[in-house]
């Protein structure tokens, strides 16, 4: 029924795809679409103040409940079930075509909270978060992690930025730092170039990919970080299903992806469904 939009990032003018699917935007009021291509679309939100035809801004969502809004609220609240659908997460994984997982309530909070756990957060904690909000490594192991246990959050550019992310880690002092594989290598390379002092890390979760042992056994050093987590999950999942303890050995961290996580059960299953020994590929 809405739509909370940037009005452009890199190449993207989100503004513009909106007007050229909804023609009716330019003369309507906001909050009151009426649009033929997508009749159960009402509001349209831009995150900035700039003023557009059929659009609030997202700073006057705070000016517009009132005491009846607040008692409706209420009520919803008392009619939801910890199972209701949450979020809608697409995925494209293997195959390359984006298909929606649908996660509740349950699932994304619990999973934070138990990585939160794992990892062992507190308020005295503080993360780099350089991963995409839109995918359940920010969204969950990130901003609901740091919700359930007190950990504050720092995004330090609007997309990828290694030098951002370690300019914020030495300014802010923060502790913990995220990302793939892939992003690792780019943090391992900035701070050779650039020399940011990293010594407040401790912490640290990569996932979303294989990590490679020899970039492993180069973060923990070179980046100072001595609570390294490998992470393995799927977005279906919510997404994390295994991983590694802060208290495992060095091997253990360099070469597993750790173990179940809590209320998780695992069954390593041949091309038939049957349960297959130990160590069988």
């Amino acid at each position: 029924k809405g739509i909370i939009t940037a009005n452009k990032f890199k190449s993207s003018n989100y503004i513009e795809i909106l007007n050229e699917v909804l023609p009716e935007l330019r003369t309507s009021r906001p909050n009151e679409l009426s649009s033929k291509n997508v009749p159960g679309l009402k509001l349209l939100v831009r995150l900035d103040d700039e003023q557009t035809p059929g659009f609030l801004n997202f700073k006057e969502l705070f000016d517009m409940p009132g005491a009846d809004d607040f008692r409706k609220l209420g009520a919803i609240e008392n009619s939801l079930s910890p199972e209701d659908a949450a979020n809608i997460q697409f995925t494209s994984g293997t195959t390359g075509n984006p298909k929606g997982a649908t996660l509740s309530h349950i699932n994304i909070l619990n999973n934070g909270d138990g990585l939160a756990r794992r990892i062992g957060y507190s308020d005295k904690d503080s993360i780099a978060l350089a991963v995409p909000l839109y995918h359940c490594f920010g969204m969950v192991m990130g901003n609901l992690a740091a919700l359930t246990s007190g950990a504050a959050i720092c995004y330090p550019s609007e997309g990828f930025n290694p030098k951002a992310a370690l300019d914020a880690v030495q300014r802010y002092k923060l502790t913990t730092l995220y990302g793939v594989p892939t992003m690792f290598i780019e943090y391992l390379k900035e701070k050779e170039a650039s020399g940011q002092d990293t010594s407040s890390l401790r912490k640290g979760v990569i996932a979303g990919a294989l990590a490679p042992r020899t970039l492993m056994e180069a973060i923990m050093p070179k980046l100072g970080i001595t609570d390294m987590s490998n992470a393995y999950g799927m977005t279906e999942t919510s997404p994390v299903t295994v991983m590694s303890h802060p208290s495992d050995t060095f091997e253990r961290k360099v070469s597993t992806v750790g173990n179940v996580m809590d209320h998780v059960e695992i069954k390593i299953a041949d091309s038939e469904g049957r349960a297959v020994p130990y160590d069988t590929p």
